[in-house]
């Protein structure tokens, strides 16, 4: 090699090598920030995706609250509509008296056994008249001595039931109130009317609706 022992050849081969290897260290930096701002950028954006999957979980989570909601709403009113459908078909279905009704209104009207009872319904109502003959069945079956007197208006007429009732009977109206109520045949308190005639006690059977 002739250029080896030549100091100016040495010289401009060394400074090739320190320009080179000045260049091979400037583009390891470049690469290597470049590495870290791609570094960067991808961890930005997986954080924004991560955020942004995030926040349509939160979205579909909401969504879904509220359709529950929605369906609880709507079951709710479907309930709501079918007790009022059923409240309107109870109210306007004829009234009868069940077995089980019959065997709990006989039970309950043991204290009344032997004791004078009047029956009536409001005058020209079918289905009142109906229920009146199904009660008396009852109370006969039950041993009271029920009458039927057939059809009558009272001053102030309710729905259901109304009693009329002396003094002296007034423990046996609470009887047969509880009776009624106990067997499912009324619902709350039944209006009473007093009357001086000793001895009476009547039961008034009133319109369904």
């Amino acid at each position: 090699m002739e250029w080896w022992p030549s100091l100016s050849k040495l010289s401009t081969v060394n400074n090739w090598l320190l320009f080179l290897a000045s260049v091979a260290f400037t583009l390891t930096a470049l690469f290597a920030f470049g590495i870290w701002v791609v570094g960067r950028q991808l961890v930005v954006l997986q954080e924004r995706q991560n955020q942004e999957q995030e926040q349509r979980n939160r979205d579909q989570e909401e969504r879904n609250r509220q359709l529950e909601q929605d369906n609880l709403k709507l079951q709710l009113r479907v309930e709501e509509e079918r007790a009022a459908r059923l409240r309107i078909e109870e109210h306007f279905t004829p009234r009868k008296i069940t077995d089980d009704q019959a065997k709990s209104l006989t039970e309950h009207l043991s204290q009344l056994k032997g004791k004078q009872l009047t029956v009536s319904a409001i005058a020209g109502n079918a289905e009142a008249f109906d229920f009146a003959d199904q009660l008396v069945k009852v109370f006969s079956d039950a041993g009271v001595q029920v009458t039927f007197d057939g059809g009558k208006n009272f001053r102030f007429t309710v729905l259901g039931f109304q009693i009329m009732v002396s003094a002296d009977r007034t423990n046996d109206a609470i009887t047969l109130q509880k009776a009624l109520i106990d067997s499912g045949l009324q619902q709350g308190w039944i209006n009473r009317e007093h009357t001086g005639n000793p001895q009476t006690l009547e039961l008034f059977v009133g319109p369904n609706h």
